[in-house]
């Protein structure tokens, strides 16, 4: 009965549910308690990396809520961050091999393209719609300390170099649409910043874009629209905001541990990885917005 409900609310045009809740797209427990990448492609695909309690695993929903193995990387691996690009090819963070691995639309498997062994920690990536670079969130949770890379390919396998340094434990990473600007989320403070993005790729211009007093931050997405969704870690909330930083909405989520998020290409749907309950929720933006427009 749960996958047919789910087919008609995400396949139907702008079904009204009760606003501000959350839902189960899969059950609790088909995922892991401590991976949380989360992507989704064009076809209405749903990622997420921990599937079956495996690290090394990445689990395919699509849009009826039936699930399975999308692929494995094996032993040593560990997924910590999946990203897919306008031209449906997925990028994967393997953070036990320190590698990044791409694999193309019509690709049969994923290929190695970039070394990242001077990155001690890989917890988030993005990448830059304008010109495929990666920025890569580097962070050690109980030192609370972070630095930024930025992952350059090129056929020699890739270049790094830190963009930002001495942080605290970031909790969110976000490129705007257009790729000029960089969000970083405090996990433990709560304080979001934001960087401009030069052409060169590095940052620069930092400075506050909110404050969220109380909880610190588990992940940042946003839309095609640049609206973002802010996660705030340990209670339970998503905080959705303009780019601007207009608060819009807070939507409660199941679990008290969202994290990692993503709203799929069509910006009807965002999808919340939720590692306390080893499951992914949803919450469909029309609720959010009240109407399919966006500020």
């Amino acid at each position: 009965m749960k996958k047919v409900i789910l087919a008609v609310l995400l396949t139907a045009s702008f079904i009204s549910v009760k606003a501000q809740k959350t839902f189960d797209i899969v059950n609790a427990g088909t995922f892991s308690s401590k991976e949380s990448g989360i992507a989704t492609d064009k076809r209405k695909n749903i990622y997420g990396s921990g599937y079956n309690g495996d690290p090394s695993a990445i689990g395919r929903i699509n849009f009826k809520g039936k699930h399975s193995l999308f692929h494995k990387f094996g032993e040593g691996s560990r997924v910590a961050a999946i990203v897919v690009d306008a031209e449906d090819a997925m990028y994967v963070a393997d953070a036990g091999h320190k590698k990044i691995y791409m694999k193309g639309r019509k690709d049969d498997t994923f290929r190695d393209i970039v070394d990242c062994s001077p990155i001690d920690s890989i917890c988030q990536m993005v990448i830059s719609p304008k010109n495929g670079v990666f920025y890569v969130a580097d962070s050690d949770f109980e030192a609370n300390r972070s630095k930024i890379w930025m992952v350059v390919r090129d056929s020699d396998g890739g270049e790094v170099e830190v963009v930002a340094n001495a942080l605290p434990a970031i909790g969110g990473l976000e490129i705007s649409p257009d790729g000029r600007r960089l969000y970083v989320g405090e996990r433990e403070n709560g304080v979001v910043w934001i960087y401009d993005i030069l052409d060169s790729g590095r940052l620069d211009n930092k400075r506050v874009f909110r404050t969220f007093p109380g909880s610190g931050i588990a992940g940042i997405t946003s839309d095609t629209y640049g609206n973002l969704f802010i996660a705030r870690k340990d209670i339970g909330r998503i905080i959705v905001t303009t780019s601007g930083g207009v608060i819009l909405k807070e939507v409660t989520t199941f679990g008290k541990k969202p994290a990692e998020m993503s709203v799929n290409m069509n910006d009807t749907v965002c999808f919340i990885y939720m590692p306390d309950r080893k499951t992914i929720e949803y919450v469909q933006l029309v609720d959010i917005f009240g109407e399919p427009k966006y500020m």
